[in-house]
């Protein structure tokens, strides 16, 4: 009807399953915020791409796993319109305050 044709079946188990209880889950951005700066810097923050985490989202549990491997503690960061589609779409106030947000976390 739209045009659209071959999309991928959504990950089964979904992202929220496949981490359920797991810590990269957890912490705030005012609670990051209050930990001393040789803390945060163990921190990797993953921004959640719509595509992959409905469609992929193996490759984002694994991706946190990694991260672990490798000595780090991940947060998955909640699923947000990225700024892109926001400063296109004109929506110039919200495209503030995530890069605000995104700015915050750098």
């Amino acid at each position: 009807m739209i045009g659209l044709t071959d999309f991928p079946q959504l990950s089964t188990p979904s992202l929220q399953q496949q981490l359920a209880g797991h810590a990269a889950l957890s912490l705030s951005l005012p609670q990051l915020e209050s930990l001393p700066e040789e803390t945060r810097n163990q921190f990797v923050f993953v921004v959640q791409d719509p595509f992959t985490s409905y469609y992929y989202a193996k490759v984002v549990a694994d991706f946190i796993h990694l991260i672990e491997i490798l000595g780090y503690r991940p947060i998955l960061l909640r699923f947000s319109a990225n700024g892109k589609a926001l400063h296109i779409k004109g929506y110039l106030t919200r495209f503030a305050k995530t890069a605000d947000f995104l700015n915050r976390l750098a």
